[in-house]
């Protein structure tokens, strides 16, 4: 003989009571769900945010490598004639922290690559010269000739430089971009004296 009882008629509200712990349960999960997709997104921003200003520093350090290039030999021979941007390696001249951008020793060139499709500036970007606006540079410094250097030749010299970018935008309206970053990128050149 078999007891058959109704659980609808003794359920005395442990339906509602379980549906509203499923519902509690649910309710946690969805939240930390939502916790994970939010701090996944903020990663995503921040590495895209670092990629791009990392591309940016390095166009503008090879901006300043490609100054170099173009300037002419006698030039590049005589650091009197130096663009501003460009200084003997000196004692002092430190170009690895940033309060010395600008200085009284070395005057940074604002990068070119700030229009059209080759813009590398973000939105809202506004230089005024100081530590306190934004700051897309570059700078160099002449090491002088290499230790390395295997040329025999007494009219030709490799010289070797130092060329720094620094991207420093400050946080702002339509800034998304913002960041500190700077590179060092070394640089030889054969250098004629006829």
């Amino acid at each position: 003989m078999s007891v058959h009882r109704d659980t609808l008629v003794n359920e005395k509200g442990a339906v509602l009571v379980t549906a509203m712990l499923i519902m509690v349960v649910l309710t946690i999960i969805g939240s930390a769900a939502i916790s994970v997709r939010n701090t996944e997104t903020r990663i995503a921003k921040n590495s895209q945010i670092f990629l791009s200003n990392f591309y940016s520093v390095e166009a503008v350090a090879l901006e300043g490598a490609t100054a170099i290039s173009d300037l002419d030999d006698a030039t590049l021979l005589d650091s009197t004639a130096y663009p501003g941007w460009l200084k003997l390696e000196q004692g002092g001249l430190d170009l690895t922290q940033s309060a010395q951008w600008p200085s009284g020793l070395i005057i940074p060139t604002n990068t070119s690559l700030n229009a059209g499709a080759t813009n590398i500036t973000p939105g809202g970007y506004a230089t005024d010269g100081t530590t306190a606006g934004d700051r897309v540079w570059y700078a160099s410094t002449d090491l002088g000739q290499c230790s390395n250097s295997s040329l025999t030749d007494p009219t030709r010299r490799e010289n070797c430089y130092d060329v720094y970018g620094m991207y420093d935008v400050k946080s702002g309206v339509g800034k998304s971009y913002h960041g500190r970053m700077m590179l060092l990128v070394g640089y030889k050149r054969v250098v004629y004296s006829n």
